[in-house]
């Protein structure tokens, strides 16, 4: 669960990767329909996990701990156990390693999806659309 107020310092990182999934399937020329281009998207590989390493490193920290997250949506919960399932073999992997670097190295690691629904991931590809058009009318394109 993201904590109230919290900033992903990378969220413009995230969009703009996102954003090329998307218009790398579009140009694959894909017979698939802009709404469903929308949902494969997400779904494609990206460069890191999409969480800030302290954040996954205290849900990481509570579920080695034992503890669960009943109310997680289920795309985070997704995610946070291929986080917790790479944690746990790079530990068992290097004995003594802390797991905090561990969490580190996992996230900064490529994941296998975005883990965005295809809702989010339209409304992420949207705005990011729309910002790009008003930059370049600013610009004078």
């Amino acid at each position: 669960m993201k904590k109230p107020g919290s900033v992903i310092e990378f969220t413009a990182r995230r969009n703009s990767e996102l954003h090329r999934a998307f218009i790398g399937l579009l140009s694959e020329g894909a017979s698939q329909s802009i709404v469903e281009l929308y949902s494969l998207a997400p779904m494609q590989p990206c460069s890191r996990f999409w969480v800030s390493e302290e954040r996954a490193g205290d849900v990481i920290g509570a579920l080695l701990a034992g503890k669960t997250f009943p109310d997680m949506l289920p795309m985070r919960k997704k995610m946070y156990d291929e986080i917790l399932t790479r944690v746990r073999e790079l530990l068992r992997a290097n004995p003594g390693m802390p797991v905090c670097r561990a969490v580190f190295q996992v996230v900064n690691s490529p994941a296998p999806e975005f883990y965005l629904t295809p809702a989010s991931a339209r409304t992420i590809i949207s705005r990011h659309i729309k910002s790009k058009r008003l930059k370049a009318r600013k610009n004078g394109f």
